[in-house]
């Protein structure tokens, strides 16, 4: 087997001060859930813990945290809380379209987030018809 080469000394040290994850130089946090949904933010029965969410969106803005969601109950509440474009990780493979329906209110957990209508349904204009913008899934 090869040697590793050594990796070089950081030209400067990192930041001490401030928040655990902002010490190390992370531009990212990853609030830990486990495919289980029942562990990091989460309680032994899968509720969110507020209180830690809470502080987390105190200390950094929603856009750079990436809350894993495995469960449904679980993506809905960020929906909620964080709207749409909330950064989701720990969702499984076949459960995307899914996540994007709750995104987009078509789903009974978040129908009430869609705006209401006045009036009666008309057809779309063709000329100003505006690609819907989706969130990147993580």
């Amino acid at each position: 087997m090869g040697q590793r080469a050594a990796l070089p000394a950081p030209s400067r040290p990192p930041v001490m001060s401030g928040p655990p994850h902002r010490r190390g130089g992370a531009s990212l946090l990853i609030a830990e859930a486990r495919e289980s949904g029942t562990v990091g933010l989460y309680d032994a029965a899968g509720e969110v813990r507020t209180e830690l969410v809470e502080s987390l969106l105190a200390d950094l803005p929603s856009e750079k945290i990436i809350f894993e969601a495995p469960r449904k109950d679980q993506q809905a509440w960020f929906i909620r809380r964080l709207g749409p474009v909330a950064s989701l990780g720990n969702i499984a493979a076949e459960e995307v379209i899914a996540l994007e329906t709750l995104r987009l209110g078509l789903r009974s957990d978040t129908l009430d987030l869609l705006p209401a209508v006045d009036g009666p349904a008309t057809e779309p204009d063709a000329h100003h018809w505006v690609a819907p913008v989706h969130p990147l899934i993580h």
